[in-house]
């Protein structure tokens, strides 16, 4: 038998985590919170080369290692974040030891992958039902996924983990309502392809278009739109300002499942424009915190428009990271007597 100290605490799997995602966002979040009952186990513990294609990930190059570290620990719950190597060598393990897990769905690789490599979606499909076929419960991030899972044929249980906003990403300065006479447009999040940030910059000319962040399509936007200002990564106070001096923070991705950068935009009193599509519509209450629509154009309209500190009030109120903590651990205590029973058998 391992450690019982370790043993007793849940392990994660996860292969994304020094990256700034949303993934890596929400575990160290949850982490921070509850370091003694969780065990993160991520690429960076091992050899890892950039992910072709997706440079800015880890790819582990040593599972066996990772096979080895779990066998050490011997955890009595093991939580399997994505769908990479660790999350398949933690399902191996599971399947080996007789160990029940739960997981957690957190990305649409179906199409991502179909806008980047041209990967069929049907592939793509049965790996990830093949991967989450097995786990006593589904984490997912909305009941909009939640509802798509099921029309894919999906038979675990699931539960719907919300998410929440880093105090140091709370401005305290006041709201303004008043409109200048170039609205100033803001964007947080990886900038690549499947983003669709064309659709945001083509505002250029009309509107003030600043973006946060980094990813491999920056040059080629920056080179066709010099009149957006690219800032790079910005964090903590700096980027709560940011939302704070803006006036509508758009949102263009059609394949997220959730968007954290959309309630810490909302936790700023910063209306939000975007597609009704998984993601925003689950966040969003049109009309009252944002603007959904086909027309980027007409919902920043609409959006600037609308009560900046009933927006605020609201958001601070819904979006906890305790909440995200105590329905995981309320999932996981559901799970733990079957854990228990099985390691039992193990002896």
């Amino acid at each position: 038998m391992g450690n019982n100290t370790l043993a007793t605490r849940i392990v994660i799997l996860t292969d994304t985590y020094d990256q700034v995602n949303g993934v890596s966002r929400t575990y160290k979040s949850i982490e921070a919170l509850a370091p003694d009952r969780f065990i993160i186990i991520h690429p960076s513990l091992f050899k890892w080369i950039p992910m072709p294609f997706y440079s800015e990930s880890q790819l582990c190059i040593q599972p066996w290692k990772v096979w080895n570290s779990l066998k050490k620990i011997q955890p009595c719950q093991l939580h399997l974040a994505t769908e990479g190597v660790l999350g398949w060598v933690g399902k191996a393990y599971c399947k080996f030891n007789g160990i029940p897990y739960t997981s957690a769905y957190h990305s649409k690789f179906p199409d991502l992958l179909y806008q980047l490599l041209f990967m069929p979606k049907c592939i793509t499909r049965f790996a990830l039902k093949l991967f989450h076929g097995k786990s006593t419960v589904v984490l997912v991030p909305t009941e909009s996924v939640r509802n798509e899972l099921l029309s894919e044929g999906y038979s675990s249980p699931m539960q719907v983990w919300t998410r929440g906003v880093d105090e140091t990403l709370l401005s305290s300065n006041p709201n303004s309502q008043l409109r200048p006479s170039k609205l100033r447009l803001l964007s947080v999040g990886r900038i690549s392809k499947e983003k669709n940030l064309e659709e945001l910059c083509e505002l250029s000319s009309d509107y003030e278009i600043t973006i946060v962040g980094d990813g491999p399509h920056l040059y080629n936007l920056k080179s066709t739109y010099p009149q957006v200002n690219f800032l790079g990564y910005r964090f903590g106070k700096d980027l709560a300002e940011l939302y704070k001096s803006h006036d509508v923070f758009v949102f263009t991705s059609r394949n997220d499942t959730f968007g954290i950068v959309l309630i810490e935009a909302l936790a700023n009193g910063l209306p939000v424009a975007a597609h009704d599509v998984t993601g925003p519509k689950d966040i969003i209450i049109n009309g009252f915190n944002g603007i959904l629509g086909e027309s980027i154009r007409e919902s920043v309209e609409m959006a600037a428009l609308l009560n900046r500190d009933q927006i605020q009030s609201q958001a601070r109120s819904t979006w906890s990271w305790m909440e995200a903590l105590r329905i995981m651990e309320m999932t996981l205590k559901q799970n733990y007597s079957e854990v228990a029973n099985a390691r039992n058998r193990l002896g």
